[in-house]
């Protein structure tokens, strides 16, 4: 239309009111009914869309004279920029290994535009930035896992190829985890101990129809770990359901409180009577063996 074409052109700058009495007298009938209804709501819509004052800056970028929408479209788009989720402190399923809790934040979008809308002409409005706390802290993580047995045991016989046993042995059997009401088995989790996985011959102690007698034997040692275990298990009040005791003295335990493993054969076992999982954490250096019985209350059974 052509009138419409002079209308959006305007290019003497003549005043709405004057463009709108002008082509109201030049049209007739039913252009004129359609141009009077454009121009009412046009005049609704500017006057609906309040403006951000001139030379209004948010951060270092001009937002002067946007319209309310514009300056929600232009808000949305910063706030997307700044946004960052808060994270939960967690644990790692395989080693119970706690990591920490992370602040989040996010832009105060209704509040940023509220300031803006009422700036002075030229004023200098900053993005308002809320902190989000997480849900769970480190702290609550960690004191839901807790050391509910230990014992430690030092290295007597410091001969390599044992203490080489030792700690084979100790790697298979670290980061273990029970469920409430599992069973536990030594041999169980450790298998056959042969060359093919490692394990050296270093001393050990065999029956004798005349007695217990000093020989050497393929994963000779191993036997510190499971007593030092038992004696942990036993301090966590954890059932045991099978225990050996060797035929001689072994030094590192008192008499009684040792758990002698054979494959096949002798057996240490015990089971979680607990409500919660537990894990299985050990430390071996070149002078001791120390076995902890954690307690994961973080896991729902």
């Amino acid at each position: 239309m052509k009138g419409s074409d002079s209308i959006n052109s305007n290019k003497n700058n003549e005043p709405l009111q004057a463009i709108i009495i002008k082509y109201t007298i030049a049209f007739s009938g039913v252009k004129k009914f359609f141009f009077i209804l454009v121009c009412i709501l046009l005049i609704l819509n500017l006057g609906c869309q309040p403006r951000v004052k001139k030379e209004v800056q948010l951060n270092d970028l001009g937002v002067g004279e946007l319209t309310k929408n514009e300056l929600s479209k232009e808000l949305e788009r910063l706030a997307s920029e700044v946004l960052v989720v808060p994270k939960n402190a967690d644990f790692d399923n395989s080693t119970w290994e706690v990591t920490p809790e992370s602040q989040g934040k996010h832009a105060d979008i209704n509040t940023t535009m509220e300031k803006i809308m009422s700036a002075d002409e030229g004023e200098k409005i900053e993005l308002i930035i809320v902190h989000d706390n997480p849900e769970i802290s480190m702290n609550s993580v960690k004191n839901a896992i807790s050391t509910i047995g230990s014992f430690s045991t030092s290295i007597l016989n410091r001969e390599q190829n044992r203490v080489h046993n030792i700690k084979i042995a100790a790697e298979k059997i670290n980061y273990t985890v029970i469920s409430p009401g599992e069973e536990f088995s030594f041999n169980g989790a450790l298998g056959k101990r042969t060359e093919g996985k490692g394990y050296e011959p270093a001393p050990i102690i065999i029956n004798k129809e005349n007695g217990p007698e000093d020989a050497y034997g393929v994963g000779g040692g191993i036997c510190q770990i499971s007593s030092t275990l038992f004696n942990a298990v036993d301090n966590a009040g954890l059932t045991v359901t099978e225990k050996h005791p060797h035929s001689k003295d072994v030094g590192y335990v008192p008499m009684g409180r040792d758990a002698t493993v054979v494959y096949n054969g002798a057996d240490f076992k015990f089971v979680n009577n607990r409500k919660y999982p537990i894990m299985i954490r050990i430390s071996v250096s070149s002078s001791k063996v120390t076995i902890w019985i954690i307690e994961n209350r973080n896991i729902k059974i």
